[in-house]
């Protein structure tokens, strides 16, 4: 087990209200907000600070519960993932006087739609991570913030029969974006996991071009966001690189020839349709008729690295009868797990360099230029399985509305 009381006598404390001011708002997502060091400080610098928000329906967060990030980062999804696609995060102590102060400071800049959570300003710790808009200190940087959604259709018989040919012929990101009423565009996230060159360049462009889609990608050139939807601004652009053509073109072929020559969307999907072999569907009628025979545990390190190790297993075997009740709790961890690889985003940092590097890191375009880039795994926190009856019932909803509208989009 982890002994939370170890590390946190060895971590850093950010105590006092000014030492706030020296942190800026950079993002957030449903769970966590993060803020990037501005100061002078060298033991800060080229990091950002990761807080938790509250949450409703959650239980306190405590000392051990947030340390158990770290333990799941590292022991979890590096494994599935790989240390390359991983950032470190290092515990530490943030009283409850400097995270009041942040919580003033960075609300102005948030979206309105994030606002309904607020940093938890008793939290005993935080996160350090290096700020990954900064991998490169003396070189410029572009930074494409990606979420690539779901990669696959499902292909199980745990679904029903009335839901079969719809989710086996449109898939989930262009059904839910029907339910929502998303201005209609020609964005599909199976193009972009196809490793296909054409159909992987229709995305890019797409996600380049529509402002709908602005939750999916974002652009920012040495820490600072780069609009989408209209020409890039000269200046900006020219901290970057000297270029005399279309930006705009530039950046598609830069972030479409990274996804075809990393495997990271690949690893992504792999993961997403293994761990979600039986669908929602099988899930939740598991979920429902199992409850009573066991105790699902969320906060035990060691569970989660025998599923891992279980399902890796699994994947060698092939075949594994799921009728056994054991079994079918591993299926449900396992579905947590894809949950989490869903709803993750890539950071994608950019920079250019003379000509390609030896190392595997590098890509050089048709014009000539030459770029090395890094790729890493961020929003990766493990959802609850108390989620699972949400999920069925939005999935449920999500295909009702499909099929009672008769939507005919196909997906491929």
């Amino acid at each position: 087990m982890f002994h939370s009381q170890v590390v946190v006598s060895m971590i850093p404390l950010l105590n006092k209200s000014e030492e706030a001011e020296n942190w800026v708002y950079i993002g957030e997502g449903n769970i966590n907000l993060v803020v990037a060091y501005r100061g002078d400080d060298p033991t800060y610098k080229g990091k950002v600070l990761r807080v938790i928000k509250n949450c409703k329906n959650k239980k306190l967060s405590t000392q051990d519960s947030i340390l158990f990030k770290k333990q799941f980062s590292e022991n979890v999804i590096q494994l599935l993932l790989g240390e390359e696609y991983v950032v470190p995060m290092f515990p530490v102590h943030t009283s409850t006087e400097f995270l009041q102060t942040l919580a003033v400071n960075v609300e102005s800049h948030r979206p309105a739609f994030r606002t309904d959570k607020q940093i938890v300003v008793n939290s005993p710790t935080s996160f350090f991570l290096d700020d990954l808009t900064q991998i490169w200190p003396n070189s410029p940087a572009m930074t494409f913030e990606l979420k690539p959604k779901w990669g696959f259709k499902p292909d199980s018989s745990f679904i029903d029969m009335s839901n079969t040919i719809k989710k086996r012929t449109t898939c989930r990101f262009c059904m839910h974006s029907y339910l929502r009423r998303v201005p209609k565009n020609n964005f599909c996230p199976l193009d972009l996991y196809s490793m296909d060159p054409v159909r992987v360049q229709k995305a890019v462009n797409v996600l380049l071009k529509e402002n709908p889609l602005k939750k999916t990608l974002s652009v920012s050139i040495n820490g600072k966001k780069a609009s989408l939807t209209s020409e890039m601004d000269q200046q900006l652009f020219s901290t970057f690189i000297e270029y005399n053509d279309d930006h705009n073109t530039l950046m598609r072929d830069i972030l479409e020839r990274v996804l075809l020559h990393d495997p990271i969307l690949k690893i992504l999907k792999s993961l997403q349709m293994n761990l979600d072999e039986i669908d929602i569907e099988g899930i939740y009628s598991f979920f429902q008729r199992n409850s009573d025979y066991f105790k699902l545990v969320t906060d035990d390190i060691n569970t989660w690295i025998d599923v891992v190790n279980r399902y890796q297993q699994r994947l060698e075997m092939k075949n594994s009868p799921i009728n056994e009740l054991d079994e079918q709790k591993q299926r449900i961890y396992e579905y947590i797990l894809s949950m989490t690889f869903k709803d993750c985003s890539l950071m994608i940092n950019v920079t250019p360099t003379v000509k390609e590097n030896n190392t595997s890191k590098s890509i050089t375009l048709s014009n000539g230029l030459s770029f090395q880039y890094d790729i890493k795994v961020i929003d990766t926190d493990l959802k609850s399985i108390d989620k699972i009856p949400f999920w069925f019932e939005l999935d449920q909803s999500i295909v009702r509305h499909a099929i009672d509208t008769e939507f005919d989009k196909e997906c491929y």
